[in-house]
Parts: C-alpha cells; sequence; structure tokens
C-alpha cells in the first residue's frame, strides 16, 4: 500500500498516514481515515446490514438450541402454547387408563378395600377439557393478559394442570 497523507479536519496541518485514526497534537481532535469513516458509517447505517442481523441471530438460535430470544419475552404464554396441542392430542387419543385419585386429596373416594380408585373416562375428559378450556383463551388471545372472566377460568386451568401434572401420560 501507498503511503498519503492526511489533514487534520480542523486546523489542515498533516498528520501523517498510519492507523485507522489519526490524533492531531495541534487541535487534539481525533481524525478518521476514509476507511475507518466507511466503518463507522455501516455501523450506524440500521437499514442496511442490521435489518438482517436479528433474523439470522434468530434463525441461528432455533437452528442450535431448538428456540429463539423471541420465545422468552412471553414464556408464560410460549409455555400454553406449547402444552396445548399436546394436551388436546392426548384427549383425542383412546385413552390405555386414566389416573387414579390421590388419597391425600380425595380421601372419600375409596373404594371398600381403602385403595384409591381410578377415575372414569368422563371424569378424565371433563379435567382435560377444562385445562384445554383455559389454555385455548392463551393460544387464540392477540393480547394478554386476558380479562378478569377470561383470567379466572386460565387460572382454574392452570390449577387442574398443577394437579393432574404427573397424571398426563396414556
Amino acid at each position: 500500500m501507498g503511503t498519503y497523507s492526511v489533514l487534520c479536519k480542523a486546523c489542515l496541518s498533516d498528520i501523517g498516514s498510519t492507523g485507522p485514526a489519526l490524533y492531531c497534537p495541534e487541535c487534539e481532535i481525533l481524525n478518521r481515515t476514509p476507511a475507518l469513516s466507511l466503518v463507522v458509517r455501516l455501523w450506524r447505517c440500521p437499514s442496511f446490514l442490521w435489518k438482517y442481523y436479528r433474523p439470522v441471530k434468530f434463525l441461528f438460535q432455533r437452528l442450535t438450541r431448538g428456540f429463539d430470544d423471541t420465545c422468552l419475552w412471553s414464556l408464560d404464554s410460549e409455555i400454553i402454547k406449547f402444552v396445548y396441542p399436546r394436551l388436546k392430542a392426548l384427549r383425542e387419543v383412546p385413552p390405555h387408563g386414566t389416573p387414579i385419585h390421590r388419597t391425600e386429596l380425595y380421601p372419600e373416594d375409596h373404594e371398600e378395600a381403602g385403595l384409591p380408585r381410578a377415575l372414569t373416562l368422563e371424569e378424565w375428559d371433563s379435567i382435560l377439557g377444562e385445562m384445554l378450556v383455559g389454555f385455548k383463551l392463551v393460544v387464540d388471545a392477540d393480547c394478554y393478559p386476558l380479562d378478569p372472566d377470561e383470567h379466572a377460568q386460565l387460572e382454574k386451568s392452570m390449577d387442574l394442570f398443577r394437579e393432574w401434572f404427573f397424571a398426563l401420560w396414556d
């Protein structure tokens, strides 16, 4: 590369030709070379390269870890959106069994031998249906949080989900 002379933009004195940014001792100003000026302009230009940065970043995150940072912005609704289709499929497949009432929660539901009884298919279907009603409100909602009535239904669904979480199997 050839050498060239750079003039200070403030005092027009010759400050040399080496390095990307040159300091003028006379006026105490840091002057940029043309190459550094171009880099700074591109860095500050949001419409040039940066409009592609986030989509590429999110694509890379989805490919490497299975989700991107946009899923973390509202993790509560993302979890419900993940669970909802799986609960719906669990309800639609023919069941191979139903969960058992836990004795500490339902002591009046013991059979004669004192063992907990299994839920009937209708009881289990209604429990899954109640979970789905509240979760569907979040899946279909354009704005979240919901109004008070819908929020009460969601709380009921979440309580059932919490209560029957370890019984979600087929």
